[in-house]
């Protein structure tokens, strides 16, 4: 019984922060330093693949786990902007364009 229950705790807090990629070798194409006057970024898309792609993404302070973490994200998509022609994965918790959290540069 206890392993059962250890099971499904495990399989709940994995569920929890599983994260899906919702643009893949997109290429930013704009990017503003906040969306609605509030604390958050948002970029937009050109190409790739996912549920975003070809679309803006805002990536809200509250879905980074901290204000460094949101300030990196925000570091890496001006990087990628300034540099042209790369090529970004962005990933979100909940799967939505509002709310995404990690960016990867891909070259």
């Amino acid at each position: 019984m206890k392993l059962m229950v250890s099971l499904i705790s495990m399989f709940l807090s994995i569920s929890a922060f599983a994260t899906k990629a919702i643009v893949t070798d997109g290429e930013i194409v704009k990017l503003a330093s906040t969306s609605f006057s509030s604390d958050d970024f948002y970029v937009s898309i050109s190409g790739g693949t996912g549920d975003c792609a070809n679309r803006s993404v805002v990536f809200p302070q509250s879905s980074s786990p901290s204000q460094a973490s949101h300030n990196r994200a925000f570091s890496i998509a001006l990087s990628a902007f300034m540099t042209g022609n790369t090529k970004v994965q962005i990933t979100s918790f909940d799967e939505t364009c509002m709310t995404a959290s990690i960016i990867e540069i891909q070259k």
